[in-house]
């Protein structure tokens, strides 16, 4: 089912606007509620589903499932205002439809500049660390970090980050063949989704949320883990020496290969990295320093035409004569110093 603009769905209650974009998987669209409010529908793609069921039928009912399980997972994480919101999914013509929070905004992967900076970086992914410890502590993993799946929601007037797309979020013993090419994204997917036996866990996410602070602070994504066999994985700082030497530290222990070798959680990763500004600090331009050489002067020009004023009215307060001292009135007659003649001036005249 594809669905097209004016379309009614669940009993009326939803109209399509248009669609929004096309994942790996499912086809998005923007769609208003009777009451006025946007929310955001999405359905497995057809062409998708057509594909696996032509070529390896069980992928079929697998996929559909796992969308299913979509929106038990993201009630589940229901609570974190970092994470998407959802309302009840519904069937239309045998097709299930999740219909989601709309969020109008950019995804990290739209930005622009490509790099970001460090405070602000470290405040979006500190919140979707808080998103993560969410859906830690509800047994599963999200499997797709990355920041195309990462939106910016504007609240009170402050941008905060919002994570999305949990149609791949497993439980963490889920047993399933973690394989599947289209299931990955290179740079940001852990080694252990490349292969069938490595459990996954919070290690999972810790890797993949690292890696988008790599891409976020140097404008490009790492290289893929199934590469970094044979190819070393330069530091963020090799890219950016703007990046601090605590971040880049922080991103390389994170997306270590060996899942053992990485923060057992994204709150012990989080640790890791060093303490951010506040929101008004990063969302608003810093305030010029005062030049206190200048307000010197200008006191001091203020205080001299004062003087001016108050000696000109024959008026001197006590505080002011100790800078500018009262000058003393000339006398108007002196009386004449008396000339003593000298011994031999004396002389000379009786002669």
């Amino acid at each position: 089912m594809v669905l097209q603009a004016g379309d009614k769905l669940f009993k009326g209650k939803y109209t399509i606007e248009r669609q929004l974009g096309r994942g790996r998987f499912a086809i998005t669209y923007l769609a208003s509620k009777s009451n006025g409010e946007r929310r955001v529908i999405k359905i497995l793609d057809p062409v998708v589903l057509g594909h696996l069921a032509g070529l390896v039928p069980p992928e079929d009912g697998r996929l559909q499932e796992q969308f299913r399980q979509e929106a038990v997972n993201l009630a589940r994480c229901n609570g974190s205002p970092h994470i998407v919101q959802v309302d009840t999914p519904f069937e239309e013509n045998g097709v299930c439809c999740l219909p989601m929070e709309y969020i109008d905004g950019n995804s990290l992967a739209d930005r622009n500049p490509r790099v970001m900076s460090e405070a602000l970086a470290l405040r979006y992914i500190r919140q979707i660390g808080e998103a993560l410890a969410l859906v830690h502590a509800n047994n599963l993993t999200h499997c797709d970090i990355r920041p195309a799946n990462i939106f910016l929601r504007s609240r009170d007037g402050v941008q905060e980050a919002v994570l999305a797309d949990f149609g791949l979020a497993l439980d963490f013993d889920t047993k399933l063949t973690r394989t599947r090419e289209r299931e990955r994204v290179d740079g940001f997917s852990a080694p252990e989704l490349y292969t069938k036996d490595q459990p996954m866990g919070a290690h999972t996410d810790v890797y993949s949320l690292a890696a988008t602070l790599y891409d976020l602070v140097t404008g490009v994504p790492p290289i893929g883990a199934k590469e970094r066999a044979s190819v070393k994985l330069g530091s963020p700082r090799s890219k950016n020496p703007d990046v601090s030497s605590a971040t880049s530290r922080a991103i390389m222990s994170g997306m270590e290969l060996k899942p053992e070798d990485r923060p057992d959680s994204v709150a012990d990763w989080l640790e890791l990295l060093p303490v951010v500004q506040s929101a008004v600090d990063i969302s608003e331009p810093k305030k010029s320093k005062i030049n206190w050489q200048t307000v010197w002067m200008a006191a001091g020009v203020i205080v001299a035409f004062f003087a001016l004023i108050v000696t000109a009215l024959g008026i001197v307060p006590g505080w002011l004569s100790l800078i500018y001292p009262p000058t003393s009135a000339p006398k108007s007659s002196e009386t004449p110093k008396t000339l003593t003649p000298s011994p031999k001036a004396e002389e000379g005249s009786r002669k």
